[in-house]
Order: structure tokens, then sequence, then C-alpha cells
């Protein structure tokens, strides 16, 4: 639950005003809306669900190949992600030395801003 109260928060700019609908392949949260609110956490997770339009679907572990491909990746292959995605020093200082020696680097500057 908290995984799904997190990602609606963090997409919120896309999702209000939408109906979209939750895959999951936990079984329980189908009935949310409909069960007794147990625990503190329970309610903040269910606070921060109001103003949505969503739909909580079903889909076993096994049918529900994207979620379960996605929480299968190695960790590894997410460092390395990681590693490229980052801006590093070394990389923004080769830049800067490329716009400044290239003869049309404060052109290319400009276009790419």
């Amino acid at each position: 639950m908290y995984a799904i109260t997190e990602a609606m928060c963090c997409w919120r700019h896309y999702l209000l005003g939408r109906k979209f609908y939750i895959i999951t392949d936990h079984q329980n949260l189908k009935g949310l809306l409909t069960q007794t609110i147990q625990t503190p956490a329970q309610y903040r997770w269910l606070n921060k669900l109001l103003g949505y339009d969503y739909v909580i679907l079903y889909t076993p572990g096994m049918a529900n190949v994207v979620a379960d491909a996605l929480s299968h990746h190695s960790t590894a292959s997410l460092r390395l992600f990681i590693r490229l995605s980052t801006a590093t020093p070394s990389i923004i200082d080769g830049l800067h030395q490329f716009f400044s020696s290239h003869p049309n680097g404060l052109s290319i500057r400009r276009h790419l801003q």
C-alpha cells in the first residue's frame, strides 16, 4: 500500500482528473475502500488516495508480467544505470571545455538551452 500511495503522490499531476487503474497482485487491496481502517498507517494511506479516480484490479503475480520483471531487476544493472545517468564533475568540465573551444560552441550552447 505504501508503494501505491507514494507512486500516486509522485505522478499526481498526471493522475488527478483522470480515471486510472491500479493493477496489483495483492488481492486484499481490492476491498481497500470497504474494509475497516485498523491502523494509523492505513488511515494516512487512504487519506492520500482521496480525490483520485481509480479502480484497483487484482492480477495474480505470475500473470502480472510487467511488475514481475521490474521487481526482479539485478542491482548491478541498476547501479550501472544510476552511474551512467548521473553527471559527474569531470563530465561537466569536459562539456565546458568543448563548448568554449569549439568554433560554434556558443551558438550550440544557446541552441541547446
